[in-house]
């Protein structure tokens, strides 16, 4: 069994959700981390899906009915769709459009091509929040508030470094641009709340297209899964190990497919990509701490 420490981590990450804190105030232990740790470095916990782009949140959560819906992984489940256009060419956004208006165009051209629409809030969300920090998080006009876009604008630098850790590299103009496009996006007040973007997912795809979740934040570890067609099955994880533990998700294929998708032209697939890696990158680092575990599967 490899020491618990020697393993990545999310030392870019400024957020809340923090391992070790809990490690520290007795909640869980480091053994109990790298037995998790390790089940999710094995196939044992992982499925098949059908579904192509991104239909659910990173959010490592349980749903509030307990239901088994699996489907790809990304921050704020088809969200991020929006935010690789968002970050680069804008092709379904009008001038001056925020979020919403932005989400509701990129949602109807998903549906129009036959591709499902999922996001999440939770059962004790409250005000303009909807209980997904992707979304709740984009932006704040109190800059002492959590931002995954000034974050990204911040830090994008060290956001290309843990992809290039990975094994994702990306080239100079795009860094640059999603850079760029960060720092824009705050400058023109693009994030509106929460509660908006999962209006315009409902009034775009209905009720059905909302997972609630429940309880509190346990995530121990963020799985980066790059099989394509396979998810992190979370309710075989819990059967496993209760609610003590959660891992946050992303399914890297997904976010390649969406780009695929929503692009005219090689050189926007990959500059759509790289900004929805960019956009996951900076959503767990605005959730999370630095001793997040990171699994690549």
């Amino acid at each position: 069994m490899s020491n618990v420490q020697e393993r990545p981590r999310l030392t870019i990450a400024e957020g809340k959700i923090d391992p070790d804190t809990r490690v520290h105030d007795g909640e869980i232990t480091e053994a109990e981390i790298n037995e998790f740790v390790e089940a999710l470095e094995s196939d044992e916990f992982y499925d098949e899906i059908a579904s192509l782009i991104p239909t659910k949140c990173v959010d490592g959560r349980p749903r509030l009915d307990g239901a088994v819906t699996l489907g790809a992984n990304a921050a704020g489940g088809t969200f991020s769709v929006v935010m690789g256009d968002a970050l680069t060419t804008n092709r379904y956004r009008l001038v001056g459009e925020k979020a919403p208006q932005h989400a509701t165009h990129v949602y109807e051209e998903l549906q129009k091509a036959g591709h499902e629409i999922g996001v999440h809030d939770d059962d004790h969300a409250e005000g303009d929040h909807c209980g997904c920090g992707a979304e709740d998080k984009l932006d704040d006009m109190n800059a002492e508030q959590p931002s995954i876009l000034r974050y990204m604008a911040r830090r994008g630098d060290d956001i290309r470094t843990a992809l290039a850790d990975l094994g994702v590299e990306i080239d100079d103009e795009t860094h640059a641009l999603l850079k760029a496009n960060a720092a824009t996006l705050v400058e023109e007040s693009y994030a509106t709340t929460g509660a908006e973007l999962k209006k315009v997912a409902t009034d775009t795809a209905g009720d059905d297209c909302v997972e609630t979740l429940t309880g509190s934040h346990k995530e121990a570890a963020l799985v980066v899964q790059t099989q394509e067609g396979r998810t992190l099955n979370r309710v075989k994880l819990q059967e496993r190990f209760g609610d003590k533990l959660q891992a946050f998700a992303l399914d890297v294929p997904a976010l390649r497919k969406a780009a695929e998708i929503t692009a005219l032209t090689p050189r926007e697939v990959e500059q759509k990509f790289a900004a929805m890696l960019y956009y996951n990158v900076a959503t767990a680092a605005v959730l999370a701490g630095p001793s997040l575990r990171i699994v690549a599967h």
